[in-house]
């Protein structure tokens, strides 16, 4: 069996970013976070001097549709790239997939890799079975590469490498030793690579990316806010309800608002705060039980379980406002939980 063959059955395709199974994927709404598309993706296009990018949020700020609108944006550029999607509730976390996932997807677009990656695996298949992560990072990685780089292939142009949710990847060892490889890579091969990393700001991350081992030179940080509400819908803008479930957000309604532009808002929350049926997206819906699923109106706030990306996530998902589900198959759903907003958000605010 060609050793190509035996990596694409060792690989999680569930977790690239164009995989049937995350459609429709995440994404920046239209006219939200241009500044950071245009940074991240300045960073990835151009030879600079930090290889390493992380991106760090809370939870429902953003990050994996940050992450699959500017991979996006990577394709439409003809650039080549892998991203792998991390998902604990999809079990797509088993950090051994990582690297063979990233050489497999390499391997599509470079065929000078594709040679040398398949002649490695021929003569050593325990690569994709037996080997810990970082002879799989060496072996199938770094080595090849450093072949090209000395013969002169691909050395105009970094290869960025998108890793979204780090966080979920299956234990905090091997969180550690990801990082650690590629902070490595960073000084061995400075050339051939950029990564970018999305994460929650978890404590184990934060002293991981701040780590002696780490040159502070070689990496860029962003820290992704949750994007605040706007009156400003009507001038094309969209209602920045970056929202995660569990999460107290801060909706005040203005009673200078008038009942249309309140219940537009509703209206754009109500059809992409979006939860998968099975409660797999860790944005969008945590299959752990949480105390908040009777949600009330208290002091001006609103607490919404979902967590919104984009309005392309309607087919097949569910809207749960208030503890009420619904499946949102067509955009008509969407009117119906539009007009109820309408009706209570206007007697709300003019009480």
């Amino acid at each position: 069996m060609p050793g190509i063959e035996s990596l694409y059955q060792e690989t999680t395709h569930e977790a690239a970013f164009d995989s049937d199974a995350r459609d429709p994927p995440p994404r920046c709404f239209p006219g939200t976070r241009g500044k950071e598309v245009r940074k991240v993706v300045s960073w990835a296009s151009q030879s600079g001097d930090q290889p390493l990018l992380w991106v760090k949020g809370e939870g429902g700020a953003g990050k994996s549709a940050l992450a699959q609108t500017c991979v996006e944006e990577l394709e439409n550029m003809g650039m080549p790239f892998a991203a792998f999607f991390f998902s604990q509730a999809r079990g797509w976390n088993n950090h051994r997939r990582l690297i063979l996932t990233i050489a497999y997807q390499l391997s599509t677009q470079l065929p000078e890799y594709r040679t040398l990656l398949d002649a490695k695996i021929r003569q050593d298949r325990s690569l994709l079975y037996h080997k810990r992560m970082a002879s799989q990072f060496k072996e199938l990685i770094l080595d090849p590469f450093g072949e090209l780089e000395r013969t002169g292939i691909n050395t105009r142009r970094r290869i960025p490498i998108f890793v979204d949710a780090l966080d979920e990847c299956d234990t905090i060892a091997a969180q550690y030793e990801i990082v650690q490889l590629v902070a490595s890579a960073a000084e061995k091969l400075p050339h051939a690579f950029c990564w970018a990393f999305f994460s929650r700001p978890e404590m184990h991350l934060e002293e991981v990316f701040s780590h002696r081992y780490l040159n502070p030179r070689y990496l860029q940080t962003i820290i992704l806010p949750r994007l605040q509400i706007t009156n400003n819908i009507a001038q094309g803008e969209m209602l920045p309800l970056h929202l995660a479930r569990g999460q107290r957000i801060p909706f005040r309604i203005n009673p200078t608002d008038t009942p249309t532009s309140i219940a537009t808002g509703l209206y754009l929350a109500s059809v992409t705060s979006i939860a998968e049926s099975d409660g797999v997206d860790r944005n969008v819906y945590s299959p752990r039980p949480n105390p908040m699923d009777n949600h009330r109106l208290k002091d001006h706030f609103v607490d919404l379980p979902a967590h919104l990306d984009s309005g392309d996530k309607m087919q097949g998902r569910v809207i749960k406002v208030f503890g009420v589900r619904q499946m949102a198959c067509n955009p008509a759903w969407g009117m119906v939980v539009f007009a109820s907003f309408l009706a209570f958000c206007a007697w709300y605010a003019l009480r």
